[in-house]
């Protein structure tokens, strides 16, 4: 099966058993020394040289490792790709059995790949997808991926949205054949408008306190005063009460002799 052999990397031999990549010049190097980096499971240098090699003779063979070698290297999305371009490639009718072949495979292996794939659907909050200019992983995300789901690689995922000088960003995991929904927020929050009955500041709490206090002090010490006047006014009104009955009794007719003068006056 075609997953067996991308399991397996001895599927690239040394010597004769070795799969027939190109025959001459610098492609056939090229390919010699991605086999090695492949056996080697060096796979990013492998999808290298397998690339270079392509470039130089369009094998939709030499493509098929191409996009084997970056499947294994955990570039799936870049993967999916070359396996369907490679899968897509027009053949003469006089092709070799190899390239129908890894045409062929190359379908067939994207198939296999495609729900494996893990996918991430970006969603704003308070801006539109014209307004944002999004990046996922470092690359742009073009505004008609906003809000559908987007092929990404398994693995840590940087997620970052620009609208003039507001950004919002997100760093998470996602696992094969995971989707998963992330938000980035440019909502501004409304100013409030001025809230008499709330809390007052500290200083302003304590100057009222303080205004409270001297109210109290001062109400306290009119009531003082008030209640020593009247006091007082009661003990002098009682003295003279007494005064009066005594002089009553001293000064018949109302007449007082000489010696109860001071009394009467006081």
């Amino acid at each position: 099966m075609a997953s067996a052999a991308l399991a397996s990397p001895t599927l690239l031999a040394a010597g004769a058993e070795s799969p027939e990549g190109p025959t001459r010049g610098p492609a056939r190097e090229l390919w010699l020394e991605a086999q090695q980096l492949f056996q080697s499971a060096d796979y990013v240098a492998a999808a290298d040289r397998f690339d270079r090699a392509y470039e130089l003779e369009r094998s939709p063979w030499v493509g098929l490792w191409v996009a084997r070698s970056l499947m294994h290297a955990g570039r799936w999305v870049d993967a999916l790709e070359r396996y369907r371009e490679i899968a897509e490639q027009p053949l003469a009718s006089d092709a070799s059995s190899r390239d129908w072949s890894a045409r062929r495979d190359a379908k067939s292996e994207r198939q296999q790949l495609l729900p494996r794939v893990p996918s991430v659907i970006v969603v704003l909050d308070g801006a539109t997808a014209s307004e944002v200019t999004v990046e996922l992983n470092a690359a742009l995300l073009p505004s008609e991926s906003i809000g559908v789901a987007h092929a990404v690689d398994p693995g840590l995922v940087h997620l970052r949205g620009e609208r003039g000088k507001q950004a919002a960003e997100q760093r998470f995991e996602i696992v094969e054949g995971e989707t998963k929904t992330v938000h980035l927020s440019f909502v501004v929050a409304a100013s409030a408008p001025p809230d008499h009955g709330a809390r007052q500041s500290p200083v302003a709490a304590r100057s009222n306190d303080d205004r409270g206090e001297l109210q109290r002090v001062i109400s306290f010490v009119a009531i003082g005063v008030g209640g020593a006047a009247l006091l007082t006014g009661g003990v002098f009104a009682t003295l003279a009460a007494g005064d009066e009955g005594r002089l009553l009794r001293q000064c018949p007719m109302s007449r007082c002799p000489e010696q109860y003068r001071s009394s009467l006056e006081t």
